[in-house]
């Protein structure tokens, strides 16, 4: 999993656990890693919401009704493979994004449709804007 932002650019490695962009994808990671098939479910919807997730210092707009934030899988950066051939296999690399609190309430009215039109619209944004807290939701309401 990664998590494309330029808040992690020219961070030494040693202090990556201090910025909270590495904070949610360590928590994404960790989701993903007790549920040994969402790579296949994300195979088959293409884009994947992970509710709740604990916000550590997540800025506060960006976190839903229970002060969590929401990330969405499925977002992969355009200069990155989905897919990356080792030895001991195929390793799916996936793009994960933070989700605006109007975003995760679309999604949650306008279900598998909506989750889709979302996914499409951040994937259309530039990466280094996707998982900027400045940036604006990709709907309205």
């Amino acid at each position: 999993m990664y998590l494309a932002s330029t808040g992690l650019v020219g961070k030494d490695i040693l202090n990556l656990d201090k910025v909270w962009q590495f904070k949610l994808l360590y928590m994404a990671a960790q989701v993903c890693a007790d549920n040994p098939g969402i790579i296949a479910a994300l195979r088959h919807y293409e884009a994947l919401i992970l509710h709740n997730i604990v916000p550590a210092r997540t800025p506060r707009r960006w976190l839903n009704a229970a002060g969590k934030a929401d990330l969405i899988m499925g977002i992969n950066h355009p200069r990155i493979p989905s897919v990356v051939n080792t030895p001991n296999g195929d390793v799916a690399l996936v793009g994960v994004a933070l989700l605006h609190p109007k975003e995760t309430a679309y999604i949650s009215q306008g279900g598998a449709e909506a989750r889709s039109e979302v996914a499409d619209k951040l994937r259309q944004l530039p990466p280094e804007l996707l998982n900027n807290p400045r940036r604006k939701p990709v709907v309205s309401g």
